[in-house]
């Protein structure tokens, strides 16, 4: 991820796809459609990519052709490219809603407000959101991100409080 907060990473490529130019494309959105629908996406470069969805392949990629990318070697050269918007093109958040990116890199406390760890990743692998968590001490966890494990997120302090039961 960006250590910048104005900018919010959407899809990566991943892998070419077909003799015509195609990609795949792994997706950061709730529905894989979504990685075209907030407006204009731009490499890390700021430079900005034009994209068609083709396919979509699964819940978390789609197949797409890219503007001015016409064969498989060009497709392979963009391998590893990352997608990114920026932050003001994303829709408000409603109550109890959290922006994967707004997570990432939050302190993990306690309920006696000891700190745990804090957020790499969170992911989903089609059973509900999952964080994990680098802890004290070089100790990994990943705790399901639902209301019996999360007793508080607070975005302005950056700072995610669990229940104590779910690291046993």
């Amino acid at each position: 991820m960006s250590a910048s907060d104005d900018k919010v990473l959407l899809g990566r490529i991943v892998s070419a796809h077909g003799l015509k130019g195609w990609v795949k494309i792994k997706t950061f959105t709730q529905d894989p459609q979504d990685l075209v629908a907030y407006g204009p996406l731009k490499t890390p470069l700021n430079e900005s990519i034009q994209l068609h969805i083709q396919k979509i392949q699964t819940a978390s990629s789609v197949l797409a052709s890219l503007k001015g990318c016409v064969t498989r070697e060009q497709a392979e050269a963009l391998v590893g490219l990352e997608l990114w918007i920026d932050r003001t093109q994303l829709p408000l958040t409603g109550i109890d809603e959290f922006y994967y990116h707004d997570l990432m890199g939050m302190t993990v406390r306690d309920e006696d407000k000891n700190t745990v760890g804090f957020i790499t990743q969170v992911n989903n692998y089609g059973a509900g959101d999952f964080l994990e968590i680098q802890g004290e001490q070089g100790l990994s966890y990943t705790l399901p991100f639902y209301k019996d494990a999360i007793a508080e997120v607070d975005l302005k302090e950056k700072v995610i409080r669990i229940y104590r039961s779910f690291l046993l």
